[in-house]
């Protein structure tokens, strides 16, 4: 009985080692693979393939006429704009009146992105700001609508502008 017991126990490890042989072997059948094999096959094939795999950096894409309108804007900046806005803001940040009719409005861009930032009120602005940049502005007191995009995302909120504000525009990761 031993012996039919042996002899059985060694005719199905041959049987199910001979199995494993022949689909090792075969061609894998893409139809067939179960999740678990395919999982197991991507895995091998990432750890082969790991130090081959280049790093691809995705520049965050911005819309051609949002671009053709930050150019153009910056182009219209010249240097002596640049000196008495400067100076504007110094002085404003340095003294501050609460008597002003003027405040000051810091925009900082904390994206990868380009963006012109529309400034809706009792007058109209349009910021340029670069990226990972600021620009700043003085603005007749007031409430302002600020709209623009950063990065094809629409940035829009109303902010009351009777004192100085420094609004950090930054486009949140999904």
């Amino acid at each position: 009985m031993k012996r039919v017991i042996v002899l059985f126990t060694a005719l199905c490890v041959v049987h199910f080692s001979a199995q494993e042989k022949m689909e090792k072997e075969q061609p894998i059948d893409k139809s067939q693979v179960t999740t678990k094999e395919a999982i197991s096959l991507l895995e091998n094939k990432s750890t082969q393939e790991s130090a081959e795999i280049k790093k691809v950096v995705i520049k965050p894409k911005t819309d051609k006429e949002e671009e053709a309108a930050f150019e153009a804007l910056m182009k219209s900046e010249n240097e002596k704009n640049k000196k008495v806005l400067t100076a504007q803001v110094l002085n404003e940040m340095l003294g501050s009146d609460e008597s002003d009719a003027l405040s000051l409005l810091l925009v900082k861009n904390v994206s990868e992105c380009n963006m012109v930032l529309k400034v809706v009120g009792k007058t109209s602005y349009n910021i340029p700001i670069p990226a990972n940049g600021q620009n700043a502005i003085m603005v007749e007191k007031g409430v302002y609508q600020l709209t623009g995009k950063v990065c094809e995302l629409q940035y829009e909120t109303q902010k009351d502008l009777n004192k100085n504000l420094l609004v950090a525009i930054k486009r949140m990761e999904d």
